[in-house]
C-alpha cells in the first residue's frame, strides 16, 4: 500500500467514525469493505493514525468478548470534522508530493548553476590577462639624440620669446613717450 492509499484509507477511516461514532476495529475494517489485507495491518494503521494524529482520532481499549474482538474502540474527536473538510489526510500527502517536487526543481536548478561555475572564472582570467599585458611590454625607449633635439628647441624658442620681448618692450617705451609728448604739447 502506498502512501497515497494510505492516506485516503485514514480518511475513510475517519469520515466513517463521524457517523458511527465509538466504533469496534472490526466493525470499521468490515464496514470500509476489508481497505487493507489483514485486519491486523488495519490495526496499525489505526494505531499509527492514533500514534501522530491523536488530536483527529482517538483509540479505547474495551473489554474483549471473544479471540476475533481486539476490544479496540475508535471514536472522533471534536476536531475530526474540521480537519476531513480541509481535506484530511490526503490533503497532507498532496502538499507534501508538492513540497517534495518543488525542492526537486530547486534542486535541480542548483545543480544546473553549478553546471556553469567556470564562467565567472574564465572572465576573471580573460580580464586579468588584459591588465597585466600592457604592463609587460615593452616600452619604447626615448634616445639621447631626441632629448638633445627637444632641449635644443626648448632653447630655441626660450630666445625666440626674449626677443620678442625686448621688441615688445621697445615699442611700448615709444608709445610710452610719444603719449607723454602728446600730452605735453596739449594746451
Amino acid at each position: 500500500m502506498d502512501e497515497l492509499e494510505l492516506a485516503q484509507v485514514k480518511d475513510r477511516i475517519l469520515r466513517y467514525l463521524l457517523d458511527n461514532d465509538n466504533s469496534k476495529a472490526e466493525d470499521v475494517f468490515k464496514a470500509l469493505d476489508k481497505p487493507t489485507n489483514h485486519i491486523d495491518q488495519f490495526r496499525e494503521v489505526a494505531l499509527d493514525m492514533f500514534r501522530h494524529d491523536h488530536k483527529y482520532f482517538k483509540i479505547r481499549q474495551g473489554l474483549q468478548y471473544d479471540e476475533n474482538d481486539s476490544g479496540t474502540i475508535y471514536y472522533k474527536t471534536d476536531l475530526t470534522k474540521p480537519f476531513l473538510e480541509i481535506g484530511g489526510f490526503t490533503s497532507i500527502y498532496e502538499q507534501r508530493e508538492k513540497d517534495l517536487l518543488m525542492e526537486r526543481k530547486v534542486k535541480k536548478a542548483s545543480d544546473k548553476k553549478t553546471l556553469y561555475w567556470w564562467v565567472p572564472i574564465a572572465v576573471s582570467f580573460l580580464s586579468l590577462c588584459f591588465a597585466v599585458y600592457p604592463l609587460t611590454r615593452k616600452h619604447t625607449e626615448v634616445t639621447k639624440d631626441e632629448i638633445k633635439t627637444i632641449h635644443n628647441k626648448i632653447d630655441s624658442l626660450r630666445s625666440d620669446f626674449k626677443k620678442e620681448n625686448t621688441e615688445l618692450k621697445e615699442k611700448l617705451y615709444k608709445a610710452e613717450l610719444m603719449i607723454s609728448v602728446y600730452e605735453d604739447s596739449k594746451p
